[in-house]
Protein backbone atom coordinates (compact mmCIF):
# COMPACT_ATOMS: atom_id res chain seq x y z
CA UNK A 1 0.00 0.00 0.00
CA UNK A 2 1.35 3.44 -1.13
CA UNK A 3 2.12 5.67 1.75
CA UNK A 4 0.58 9.40 1.33
CA UNK A 5 3.16 11.04 0.91
CA UNK A 6 4.03 9.00 -2.60
CA UNK A 7 0.34 9.14 -3.63
CA UNK A 8 0.77 13.42 -2.88
CA UNK A 9 4.11 13.03 -5.45
CA UNK A 10 2.47 11.01 -8.08
CA UNK A 11 -0.30 13.64 -8.27
CA UNK A 12 2.08 16.56 -8.50
CA UNK A 13 3.88 14.58 -10.90
CA UNK A 14 0.82 14.25 -13.03
CA UNK A 15 -0.24 17.69 -12.88
CA UNK A 16 3.35 18.94 -13.91
CA UNK A 17 3.02 16.95 -16.98
CA UNK A 18 -0.85 17.95 -18.06
CA UNK A 19 0.47 21.65 -17.55
CA UNK A 20 3.82 21.36 -19.38
CA UNK A 21 1.19 19.77 -22.30
CA UNK A 22 -1.31 22.68 -21.61
CA UNK A 23 1.76 25.17 -22.31
CA UNK A 24 3.06 23.06 -25.59
CA UNK A 25 -0.60 23.55 -26.56
CA UNK A 26 -1.14 27.21 -26.04
CA UNK A 27 1.95 27.87 -28.04
CA UNK A 28 1.03 26.43 -31.18
CA UNK A 29 -2.07 28.19 -30.47
CA UNK A 30 -0.20 31.60 -29.90
CA UNK A 31 1.29 31.00 -33.22
CA UNK A 32 -1.71 30.68 -35.08
CA UNK A 33 -1.69 26.73 -35.28
CA UNK A 34 -5.61 25.42 -33.92
CA UNK A 35 -5.49 22.21 -35.43
CA UNK A 36 -5.61 21.02 -32.06
CA UNK A 37 -7.76 23.41 -30.32
CA UNK A 38 -11.44 21.48 -30.87
CA UNK A 39 -9.58 18.33 -29.07
CA UNK A 40 -8.25 19.79 -26.53
CA UNK A 41 -11.54 21.85 -25.84
CA UNK A 42 -13.57 19.03 -26.17
CA UNK A 43 -11.23 16.97 -23.27
CA UNK A 44 -11.35 20.37 -21.36
CA UNK A 45 -15.18 21.02 -20.23
CA UNK A 46 -14.75 23.13 -17.84
CA UNK A 47 -12.68 25.86 -19.69
CA UNK A 48 -14.99 24.96 -22.79
CA UNK A 49 -18.12 26.32 -20.50
CA UNK A 50 -16.17 28.96 -19.51
CA UNK A 51 -15.00 29.87 -22.47
CA UNK A 52 -18.83 29.65 -24.02
CA UNK A 53 -19.88 32.12 -21.55
CA UNK A 54 -17.50 34.68 -22.41
CA UNK A 55 -18.00 34.34 -25.84
CA UNK A 56 -21.74 33.46 -25.36
CA UNK A 57 -21.41 30.67 -27.84
CA UNK A 58 -23.36 27.67 -27.45
CA UNK A 59 -21.69 25.08 -29.50
CA UNK A 60 -18.06 23.78 -29.95
CA UNK A 61 -18.16 25.30 -33.30
CA UNK A 62 -18.99 28.76 -32.49
CA UNK A 63 -16.61 28.87 -30.04
CA UNK A 64 -13.99 27.72 -32.17
CA UNK A 65 -15.32 30.08 -34.67
CA UNK A 66 -15.17 33.14 -32.03
CA UNK A 67 -12.07 32.09 -31.04
CA UNK A 68 -9.75 31.66 -33.95
CA UNK A 69 -11.35 35.59 -35.02
CA UNK A 70 -12.24 36.96 -31.65
CA UNK A 71 -11.43 40.82 -30.74
CA UNK A 72 -8.75 41.81 -28.11
CA UNK A 73 -11.29 43.54 -26.18
CA UNK A 74 -13.19 40.47 -25.34
CA UNK A 75 -10.19 38.59 -24.22
CA UNK A 76 -8.67 41.18 -22.09
CA UNK A 77 -11.88 40.88 -20.58
CA UNK A 78 -11.94 37.49 -20.34
CA UNK A 79 -8.61 37.39 -18.38
CA UNK A 80 -9.46 40.25 -16.07
CA UNK A 81 -12.29 37.92 -14.94
CA UNK A 82 -9.61 35.18 -15.32
CA UNK A 83 -7.43 37.04 -12.94
CA UNK A 84 -9.74 38.38 -10.34
CA UNK A 85 -11.36 34.61 -10.05
CA UNK A 86 -7.37 32.94 -9.82
CA UNK A 87 -8.00 30.26 -12.77
CA UNK A 88 -4.71 30.22 -14.36
CA UNK A 89 -5.81 27.84 -16.81
CA UNK A 90 -8.42 30.17 -18.23
CA UNK A 91 -6.10 32.89 -17.56
CA UNK A 92 -3.06 31.44 -20.22
CA UNK A 93 -5.64 29.79 -22.51
CA UNK A 94 -6.85 33.37 -23.52
CA UNK A 95 -3.73 34.84 -23.37
CA UNK A 96 -2.63 32.73 -25.79
CA UNK A 97 -5.50 33.81 -27.88
CA UNK A 98 -4.94 37.12 -27.77
CA UNK A 99 -1.02 36.96 -28.30
CA UNK A 100 -1.90 34.81 -31.79
CA UNK A 101 -4.00 38.08 -32.25
CA UNK A 102 -1.45 40.30 -32.21
CA UNK A 103 1.09 38.06 -34.23
CA UNK A 104 -1.27 38.15 -36.98
CA UNK A 105 -2.19 41.66 -36.94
Amino acid sequence: MESLTEITSRIKELMNLTEQEDNQLFKSFQSGDFSDLKSYLSNETMLLDKVKRLLNTTTLEDTYTKLTTSNKTTLLKGMAEAKEQGDTLLYNFLDSFLKSSESLS
